[in-house]
């Protein structure tokens, strides 16, 4: 047995990992099975990674334990699980047998007991052992041939992992375990002694007993601690200790067969499709006798015939291969096309460099291309389809028939997955590998696809391009099932194109401004590292977090207002509440900003303007975030400053093109807006329907005075609080930001909730509705799935609620933008181009003849992008440079 491996997996361990971790899937009838379809994968990617030859799932008994009859306190305090996962527990046995994994639990032990035996006997019988589970009490018998793994990050961790993690040995984790005792299974331990202090106790003395009988030597209160302690040592060592569990299965019962067939009955019930869950076929390597079944075009005949066959099929899918990820810079290798059938008669490659076989000519394919996809008959799917769009504007080719993009699909159903990407979802979603980029060109050492033969160019991409029909089929069902696909069809798909041509127009930029602004601003820090200087000292770095909080709090006495582990933190809500304390506080923040504005943007973006048209082309994201809105990089254009002064100075650096003007609009307190729709609060609603300041409005509502008699600071805190709502703001957080005592900052929020009692009931029932459905959802129906909501921890869970409340505000205000952008894109005049989008801010450039059709369709697209019980407002600025506009 010496080459054998058994993984021993933790049923209930994975069972509320997959309940927390996945979206709430439901199958036939509606009952719940999200976590029971993770665990199926789980199942069929251990037996075909290759890595282990035995597999068994182990899981706690229905009985009570032994522990349970010495100690009935045990574990009593935890919560019951929440109802999905209650639902779906009873069937993980039936999906283990139909899965052909052996399932063992036996009654008066906990599974692990059954773990910790399995894997004893295993390693004495020379076999290797990876426990799939993360509970702590299995490193216990932690050794060279057992170790913990995680199959999803291929980690494995043993003796040596654990010294380095908690500084013990496997042969001290019992002591270690019953020093700290463990309140999640009320089990008791020493009061106030922690997972480090126990380290370093058994570091010093070698056991329980060593510190025992060295109790002396401890501190007072320490030697009291232990002394409690002792008269419960025996009986949490009795609850700690995993026991031997006689009778199990033979280990040989364990090992994965080699043809065995899963039961169809037990899948169907859960509405699983049975293929997913097969074992993994062996793939022959591919050699050029699989050449044939990629149809490669080799002349302009050969493009006709493909582009008719296409053609009949009304849905194709399409992939470019390129020699650069800029598609400004990217030449057209190739266009892989695809429509159904995997077999080869669905696709084909069309190559326009490569080596080895014959070249379409790209110019003279061109009006045959240009023809194919501005088709209006056509719908045209493409995996980040953004990309292959700008890279065929690039080459003169527009597609207009954009239907689908499985990333955005993936990124609908499931905001938070690990990843979106091609070979990421083909590997979830189909089972299959794809041909690994690696495996075609030399990414170190630059070799593009025009230095590689066409057969295995034409491989690649067709196989891309049929993945991604595929799983456009598969994942738009789901999208269907869960009420999402009006959101991906008339918002995200076409939003996709949309963003597409914002990047390709880019903005016009002026170098020599940039130097300008670049030299005014290292003319300031100079300035302000004098005053630094001054009161610090010449060796002072105000780099250092050490010698700041040093200086702050024993040096120059100031109040520690937040601590982190390593000390008083000095991060800037700290010097903002100092800042009218001292100068120095303030001093270091703008030393902040302007080394970031520097260092950031000034010294960077003149690197971004490309050589040809001039102009800063941004990559916008927009999968980038869980909540819906655009994250850029490339560069990060989304947090150019627009509050401070010298933030807003960089803005004169962008420019209009020759003859033309820039147009800009941002929302008049959108998610305010928002938030009053949502909540439908009478009060709130009327406010803004007269064109009220809405923050002196609710101040002048909270205090009870006229609106005219509002003070500046009764409005700054109005206006904290109603911005502070969407984010949770607490009665400490406000104190903090406006300067003033908690409990006066409680005072307004409580006095804010009860003028305004509708945004109190819609935060309630928000939060509710999200717990119970296990997601937050926004105006266009998107989703963020919130499973801190059901968390056992109360801090989490709180979390949660910030998060369902923020995602439904701020993801509802996110679809309006993007809906805008879309009439935005759609209306403009001939010639105008909408050039940027910051948050809830368009910039348009138009010709200057066609300014005020451009402007009125630039305002119409905003104010009308959502009917909302409320009105949007959007005032349309002119200018001839960013900051004109801002």
């Amino acid at each position: 047995m010496s080459s054998a491996t058994l993984a021993i997996v933790d049923g209930h361990y994975y069972a509320f990992k997959f309940h927390f971790g996945m979206p709430p899937l439901t199958g036939p009838g509606g009952r719940p099975t999200g976590m029971l379809y993770a665990f199926a994968r789980l199942l069929k990617d251990l037996r075909s990674s290759g890595e282990i030859t035995h597999l068994v799932v182990v899981m706690d008994h229905r009985d009570p334990t032994f522990r349970e009859a010495i100690f009935p306190a045990y574990k009593a305090q935890r919560p019951p699980a929440p109802e999905p996962l209650i639902a779906q527990l009873p069937h993980l046995p039936r999906l283990c047998e139909a899965s052909a994994v052996p399932l063992v639990c036996v009654s008066g032990f906990e599974a692990d007991d059954v773990l910790a035996t399995l894997a004893v006997q295993a390693a004495e019988a020379g076999m290797e052992v990876r426990m799939c589970t993360k509970d702590k009490d299995v490193d216990q018998v932690l050794s060279d041939r057992i170790r913990t793994w995680d199959p999803g990050k291929k980690m494995l961790r043993g003796p040596a992992e654990l010294l380095a993690e908690k500084n013990i040995t496997p042969a001290q984790v019992i002591d270690y375990l019953c020093m700290i005792g463990d309140s999640s299974d009320n089990v008791p331990g020493i009061e106030g002694i922690g997972p480090k202090t126990a380290a370093k106790l058994l570091e010093r003395y070698g056991s329980l007993e060593g510190v025992l009988s060295h109790v002396s030597e401890l501190s007072a209160k320490q030697q009291e601690k232990i002394a409690a302690f002792v008269p419960k040592k025996e009986l949490t060592r009795d609850l700690i200790t995993l026991r031997r569990v006689d009778g199990l299965p033979a280990l040989d019962s364990f090992l994965i067969p080699a043809d065995f067939s899963l039961d169809p009955a037990v899948y169907e019930e859960f509405g699983f499709t049975l293929n997913r869950f097969q074992p993994a076929p062996v793939v022959p390597a591919r050699s050029a006798s699989t050449d044939a079944t990629v149809r490669t075009v080799s002349d302009l005949d050969g493009l006709r015939a493909v582009l008719a066959d296409a053609t009949t099929a009304g849905r194709i899918a399409f992939d470019t291969e390129t020699t650069s990820l800029e598609p400004l810079d990217a030449e057209l290798v190739g266009l892989g096309l695809a429509w159904g059938a995997d077999d080869g008669r669905g696709a084909a490659y069309i190559p326009f460099q490569g080596l080895g076989a014959p070249l379409v000519d790209l110019a003279a394919a061109k009006p045959l291309l240009q023809a194919f996809f501005t088709n209006p008959a056509l719908h045209f799917l493409a995996q980040n389809a953004k990309y292959d769009i700008r890279v065929l504007l690039r080459h003169g080719i527009t597609v207009s028939g954009l239907d689908g993009d499985p990333m955005l699909a993936s990124w609908l159903l499931d905001p938070g997955r690990e990843s979106h990407g091609l070979d990421y979802l083909t590997k979830t979603f189909l089972g299959e590998d794809k041909i690994p980029t690696s495996s075609v060109i030399d990414l170190a050492s630059g070799q593009t696809m025009a230095q590689v033969a066409v057969a295995e160019v034409a491989r690649y991409c067709a196989e891309d391009a049929q993945c991604t029909w595929r799983l456009a089929q598969k994942l738009e069902a789901d999208l269907a099932e869960r009420g999402l696909l009006s959101a991906y069809r008339d918002q995200e798909v076409p939003f996709a194109a949309c963003l597409a041509r914002m990047e390709q127009a880019g903005i016009a930029v002026d170098p020599t401004v940039l130097v300008e602004v670049r030299s005014h601003l290292a003319s300031f820090l100079a300035s302000v590292m004098e005053g630094i200087r001054r009161i610090a000292g010449p060796t002072y770095n105000p780099n250092s977090p050490k010698q700041t909080a040093e200086l702050l709090f024993e040096k120059l006495k100031l109040p520690v207002i937040t601590r982190t582990k390593t000390g008083p933190s000095t991060d800037a809500s700290v010097l903002e509440a100092l800042r009218n304390q001292h100068e120095f506080p303030d001093l270091l923040l703008q030393h902040r900003s302007l080394t970031k504005l520097i260092g950031t943007y000034l010294d960077r973006l003149p690197q971004f303007i490309h050589p040809v048209t001039g102009r800063i082309h941004g990559h916008f994201k927009q999968t980038g975030t869980e909540t819906g809105r655009l994250s850029s990089d490339q560069p990060n254009l989304q947090n150019i400053p627009k509050k401070s002064d010298l933030g807003r100075e960089m803005r004169s650096a962008f420019i209009a093109a020759p003859g033309t003007v820039l147009l800009a609009a941002d929302y008049s307190q959108i998610e305010l807006r928002v938030l009053a729709h949502f909540s439908s609060d009478r009060e709130l609603q009327a406010a803004f329907a007269r064109g009220d300041d809405i923050h002196r409005f609710v101040a002048a509502q909270v205090a009870g005075v006229a609106p005219e008699a509002v003070t500046p600071q009764q409005r700054n805190a109005a206006k904290a609080v109603n911005f502070g709502i969407i984010y949770g703001q607490t009665a400490f957080g406000l104190s903090q930001q406006l300067g003033i005592p908690r409990g006066e900052a409680q005072k307004f929020i409580d006095a804010y909730f009860a003028r305004f009692s509708g945004v109190k009931t819609f935060i309630d029932e928000a939060v509710a509705e999200a717990t119970r459905r296990g997601f937050a959802q926004t105006l266009a129906g998107r989703r963020r799935h919130v499973p801190q909501l059901t968390s056992d921890n109360r801090n989490e869970r709180l979390q949660g609620e910030r998060i369902a409340l923020n995602s439904t505000i701020q993801g509802s205000a996110a679809d309006l933008i993007k809906r805008a952008m879309l009439r935005c894109d759609a209306g403009l005049p001939q010639g105008a181009r909408l050039i940027l989008q910051i948050h809830d801010e368009l910039l348009v450039e138009a010709p200057a003849e066609f300014a005020d059709q451009a402007a009125a369709a630039l305002q119409e697209a905003m104010v009308g992008a959502w009917v909302l019980d409320v009105p949007l407002v959007a005032e349309v600025r002119r200018g001839r440079t960013w900051l004109d506009v801002s």
